[in-house]
């Protein structure tokens, strides 16, 4: 029986029985049934780019917005237009030869907006902040208008679609 759940393999026996590609076969209908589903969601979240005052992290600006930091959706204000276009009166130029959690930023010592050289590596820590300068952050849906507080805590610190840490 095809259940949604998967309950059809309902012991080892079966599974000897059945063989190594019907596991393969759940898991394929599995991960069509259900990680597209999550992937479609994720796509659909609509991103404002929200700028923080100095010092600021993008959890505290996005939550001012009543919105939530979307660490997975940097790469959409990880450009040199999205920067200028937000701090358009303080940057005077882009630089993309900086890496870090913390970035985009615009850094007022410099007069610059420094992007994400390394935006796989070091992916947008939405918790992180640095004294001297105004990140540029992806905001979208509040976690917290359809999860308990615990999950989001859980999903903010250990999982990278939310700038966690894996």
């Amino acid at each position: 029986m095809d259940h949604p759940r998967g309950d059809w393999l309902k012991s080892d026996v079966e599974y000897t029985i059945r063989g190594p590609e019907t596991l393969d076969t759940f898991f394929n209908d599995v991960n069509k049934r259900y990680n597209s589903v999550e992937k479609k969601k994720e796509d659909e979240v609509a991103i404002t780019a929200v700028s923080t005052a100095r010092g600021e992290n993008c959890t505290a600006a996005c939550g001012r917005e009543g919105l939530g930091c979307w660490g997975s959706k940097a790469a959409l204000v990880n450009t040199c237009p999205a920067m200028l276009k937000a701090f358009s009166k303080e940057c005077e130029e882009c630089s993309d030869l900086f890496f870090g959690r913390d970035l985009p930023a615009y850094n007022g010592a410099f007069k610059k907006c420094f992007l994400n050289q390394k935006p796989e590596e070091y992916r947008l820590a939405c918790a992180k902040s640095e004294p001297a300068s105004m990140r540029l952050c992806p905001c979208g849906e509040a976690l917290s208008q359809w999860l308990t507080d615990a999950w989001v805590h859980q999903l903010k610190t250990h999982h990278k679609l939310y700038g966690g840490t894996p």
